[in-house]
This record gives C-alpha cells, structure tokens and sequence, in this order.
C-alpha cells in the first residue's frame, strides 16, 4: 500500500482525528485556529504504518509550522551528519535525560551518554574538581536512571553548589551520587 493509500486508510483518519481533538483543533507550536491543520510525526520509522506511532510523537500543527518543523528537522538531519561518533552518542545520552520523563527509565550506557545526561539536568555541582566530575560521571555508566532519580541528583549538585559542600558528603534520598 503506497503512503498516500495509507492516509486514505480509515484507521489513519481515526487516528489523525484523536490528534487534532487531543489539541483541541489548535496548532500546538503557535496556537493557530484558522488555518490548515496537519498531523505531524516527530519520526518516521521504516515499516511503521502512519497510525501505530505513539500518541505522544504525534503533533497537530497549522501547516506554516508543519513546513517551519519540517526545514528544522532536515537542518538537524544534516548537522547530525556532521559529527563524529561520539558527539552522536553524547547528544543521545542528552536526548534520554531530555525525553526520561514520558519514557522508562534510561541507561547511561557509556561514558558520553552519562555526560549527555549530565548536561541536560545539571548533575555536576560547580564546586567540584576534575577528577571528581570524570568519578561521577564514570559512577554512572551501566546504572539505570528514571527521572525521579535524575531530579534528586540534579537537587543534591544544586544543594552542594549552594553550600560548598563536596562530592561523597551528600546523598539525595536514597540516590547515592558516587559508588
């Protein structure tokens, strides 16, 4: 069945339906209630027919946003190209803490993905010397991390940060932030 008979597919109309109500007929990147709506995929995955994507990567937006996402989504295509391998993994370990909250929880699988999920919520407190950050980060490789424990990390870095103290004297409920 080609793309465009798959639109056609009753079971596509039911599920752009439920989109463009879940919105209630607005865009949701700008708020538009006047012009052409579109259901946008966040992803496109080969084999996938439009209707069994997951609720939440799919969008309703006006179709001057659908074009905007669209060019911006080519854009980071491109410059995802352009990185080495382990700026790829690094953006991915950011990616996970970034979208930890609507999904289980994440594995740092290595030591670029511990710092990507470092980077988005903040984990390492400023106080804290070289080789206690590369520590921490080391600690993390391998473990499991859902966003509860990721936001008592990241208060216990904000909590060191403000009183000075130093890696190992503070665990956050539980979570330990060294081995």
């Amino acid at each position: 069945m080609s793309y465009a008979d798959q639109l056609r597919d009753p079971r596509w109309q039911k599920r752009r339906l439920e989109v463009l109500e879940r919105a209630n007929w607005t865009c949701e990147r700008c708020s538009d209630t006047e012009n052409t709506l579109h259901v946008h995929h966040g992803y496109y995955e080969r084999g996938l027919a439009p209707w069994e994507y997951p609720h939440e990567t799919l969008y309703c937006l006006c179709e001057t946003c659908h074009e905007v996402v669209q060019v911006q989504l080519r854009e980071i295509h491109r410059r995802l190209g352009q990185l080495q391998p382990e700026q790829v993994e690094t953006l991915l370990g950011y990616l996970r803490g970034a979208t930890v909250r609507d999904h289980a929880p994440v594995e740092a699988t290595s030591l670029n993905i511990a710092f990507g999920l470092e980077r988005y919520w903040g984990l390492l407190a400023d106080t804290w010397t070289a080789a206690e950050t590369s520590q921490f980060l080391q600690s993390m490789v391998g473990k499991s991390f859902s966003a509860e424990d990721l936001e008592r990390m990241s208060d216990s870095a904000f909590m060191d940060n403000r009183h000075g103290l130093r890696l190992g004297e503070s665990q956050a409920d539980g979570v330990e932030v060294m081995p």
